[in-house]
């Protein structure tokens, strides 16, 4: 059976099904490989589907100068206020 549908999906009658498989439904890499478990995939060619992880740009918030700069500003602040009674 699953043969026949793969059969089905790689014939040009079976294009717009195919989409509709996959596409519309939103389906991931492992849902089809589960659908289709006697489907034998080399590993290498599901290496090739991941997509690779992009690298994280430097963030400023990320960075433990800005934290301290803030932090030393804030006590700083803190004992320059005169504090006056409570309301």
């Amino acid at each position: 059976m699953e043969k026949e549908k793969l059969q089905e999906f790689a014939s040009t009658e079976g294009q717009e099904d195919l989409y509709k498989y996959c596409h519309r439904v939103k389906r991931t890499f492992f849902e089809v490989i589960q659908e289709f478990r006697t489907t034998k995939i080399p590993l290498e060619y599901l290496c090739d589907l991941i997509p690779p992880i992009q690298p994280r740009y430097f963030s400023i918030s990320s960075s433990l100068k800005v934290f301290f700069f803030f932090f030393f500003q804030n006590k700083k602040k803190k004992k320059n206020q005169i504090i006056g009674p409570s309301k």
